[in-house]
């Protein structure tokens, strides 16, 4: 899909991670030559840190969403990152920073994924879409799309992830449970939005979920007095990685880090 909401075009690309084809900024998942997984590549000539408090429109520059009217205040905010010395001490790693992102509204990082996700979907007309998770990313995703009224989100757990999912009470959300695992709900919704003609919201293949989740560690390089020599997180999907990996090169970029820091 193509077609940008409103009069501002979107300023980014897409390009393959596996072969490097690029293509015009649209909601795709997958690259057109070999299948692999897209990036968004913003143009980020003169790109700066904004003096604003929600992060999406602090860090708008480095997003591939056009205009800060796509973007839905208070979906995720700005979490604190702080030296940790006694952790650090006790782990023989003397100058540990840590970043809390408990502080986000659902409780996790995944917040801050549907902020910028339902923003992207806002700048391509997508109104209506299907998604599978095992909990935080519905819930963020939930909470995020129950406060726009003009779109409606299906969302398909397996009946074991039941208990992880805190959706809100909406007319425009979906929850449908299914007594299987996740591979196999994942694949249920997947053919659910191809019957009915709708966005299948993408997963791990959503470049729009990266881009959100990389503005925790804009926040976190721009918050400690030196640059980081090594960041350590979880690897789940790998999505956090891949964003982490995303904001530091682009930083790089742009002289704001003398280097790339390991993982």
């Amino acid at each position: 899909m193509g077609v940008v909401a409103g009069d501002s075009a979107p300023k980014f690309a897409l390009e393959c991670l596996r072969c490097g084809h690029r293509c015009e900024a649209q909601f795709l998942l997958r690259c057109p030559v070999c299948a692999g997984a897209l990036d968004a590549r913003p143009e980020l000539a003169g790109a700066t840190v904004r003096p604003a408090d929600e992060p999406e429109l602090r860090y708008l520059d480095f997003l591939p969403v056009a205009s800060p009217a796509f973007l839905d205040p208070g979906i995720s905010v700005a979490t604190p990152c702080r030296p940790a010395p006694r952790l650090g001490a006790a782990i023989g790693v003397p100058n540990l920073w840590v970043k809390d992102e408990s502080r986000q509204p659902t409780g996790t990082v995944k917040d801050r994924l549907a902020a910028v996700a339902l923003a992207v979907f806002r700048q391509f007309g997508i109104k209506e879409w299907v998604a599978s998770s095992t909990g935080n990313s519905a819930t963020a995703l939930a909470r995020a799309a129950a406060r726009d009224t003009g779109m409606r989100a299906h969302f398909f757990c397996g009946a074991d992830f039941v208990v992880d999912h805190d959706l809100p009470a909406s007319g425009n959300i979906e929850l449908t449970v299914l007594d299987t695992g996740y591979a196999e709900t994942n694949r249920a919704a997947q053919d659910f939005a191809t019957q009915r003609g709708l966005t299948w919201e993408g997963g791990f293949f959503n470049w729009a979920r990266r881009e959100g989740l990389k503005l925790g560690y804009l926040e976190s390089f721009d918050a400690m007095p030196v640059p980081p020599d090594t960041v350590v997180q979880a690897v789940s999907s790998g999505m956090g990685m891949l964003a982490a990996h995303k904001g530091a090169t682009e930083y790089l970029t742009l002289g704001r880090l003398p280097a790339v820091p390991g993982w």
